[in-house]
């Protein structure tokens, strides 16, 4: 039984350590085999929440209590609110599961380290319209809360270039700064260093700084250390939460 994830953003972020612990445990299967498994206890605990919906009473939750734990809809008193946000993930859910169901090439599966949680193996990604608009779309998840922080059209070039850098490796060459007015700087690193670890499960990249450092007036006057660069003050506006 796994919690029931409150939104797609905490579904990504348990992904790649659910996958290591489901190919530790059932080493013949395949990812292949873990996302059908995934869409299958989804898919019915959408449908589950939605007949409780839809007949506006109390019913058994057996079927859903039997992949999820339901404590928070529980403690709520199945407040329709909830169930209402709940459904609404759960979709978003299972439309990140078929996209990667789609782009999985068969005999491809990507080879999971249980131990260390990272990628061993990795196929290329395809150059897809689709594939790049689910990309940007996960990246707006990220940044969409500073979208009013952003002055004139830097929003859209942060999202741009994040998504050139996620899908080809490299960040394009802006012309001008992306200017943010006055807000903590930790609140945008900690959503830039989770947006990467959403896309990649390699250390953050000295390069994903760089460009923060040449392009977000927020981290200019920041130094790149070359000795110990994980326990600089830079690296730490990226990986400190701001909300502890």
């Amino acid at each position: 039984m796994r919690e029931l994830s409150k939104t797609l953003k905490n579904y990504k972020s348990t992904y790649i350590s659910r996958l290591a612990k489901y190919l530790d445990d059932h080493e013949d299967n395949t990812e292949s085999l873990f996302l059908q498994k995934e869409f299958d206890a989804s898919n019915e605990a959408l449908e589950t929440l939605n007949t409780y919906k839809t007949n506006s009473k109390p019913f058994e939750f057996k079927t859903l209590k039997d992949h999820f734990d339901i404590s928070i809809l529980e403690n709520s008193g199945f407040d329709l609110d909830k169930v209402d946000n709940h459904i609404a993930s759960i979709n978003r859910i299972l439309d990140f599961i078929k996209n990667k169901q789609e782009f999985m090439v068969p005999g491809e599966d990507i080879v999971v380290n249980p131990e260390s949680n990272e990628k061993l193996e990795k196929k290329e990604v395809p150059d897809h319209g689709e594939l790049n608009d689910w990309i940007k779309s996960t990246i707006e998840d990220y940044l969409e809360e500073f979208n009013s922080d952003i002055k004139y059209d830097g929003y859209t070039i942060l999202v741009d270039a994040l998504n050139c850098y996620f899908i080809t490796g490299n960040f394009p060459i802006l012309t001008k700064k992306i200017e943010f007015k006055r807000i903590n700087k930790k609140r945008l690193g900690w959503a830039l260093k989770e947006l990467y670890k959403s896309e990649k499960t390699d250390n953050l990249d000295v390069e994903y700084f760089r460009f923060a450092q040449e392009n977000i007036n927020l981290f200019e006057k920041e130094v790149i250390a070359t000795e110990k660069f994980n326990k600089s003050k830079f690296y730490k506006l990226f990986t400190t939460n701001p909300a502890k």
